[in-house]
């Protein structure tokens, strides 16, 4: 578990080390040299029961993006890809307050 805020309208937000970056760290002490292909953080907002995750990836262009994906409840299907991270949040926020959104 990470570290929980709230930010606004009963929203929360947990920031987790991503589970990826781990392995992107261990495997660099044990001399693995794989693709790093996230950022360090994961961002996980939630409100009434439903949450969304945000990540930081990089692309096989080498060029860093945001992505969200609805890990609880049923807000949007897949994930959706953002050039910065304020349009991501922005995204996120509206999801939260129309639920049951598909």
């Amino acid at each position: 578990m990470g570290f929980i805020e709230e930010i606004e309208n009963g929203v929360t937000i947990e920031i987790r080390t991503h589970r990826g970056f781990t392995e992107f760290e261990e495997s660099l002490k044990n001399n693995i040299v794989i693709s790093q292909m996230f950022g360090r953080h994961q961002f996980v907002f939630s409100k009434d029961g439903n949450e969304i995750s945000l990540v930081e990836m990089i692309g096989l262009d080498d060029i860093w993006y945001w992505e969200i994906y609805c890990l609880k409840g049923k807000l949007f299907e897949d994930t959706e890809s953002f050039k910065s991270k304020q349009e991501a949040e922005n995204k996120i926020l509206r999801y939260l307050d129309l639920e049951g959104c598909i």
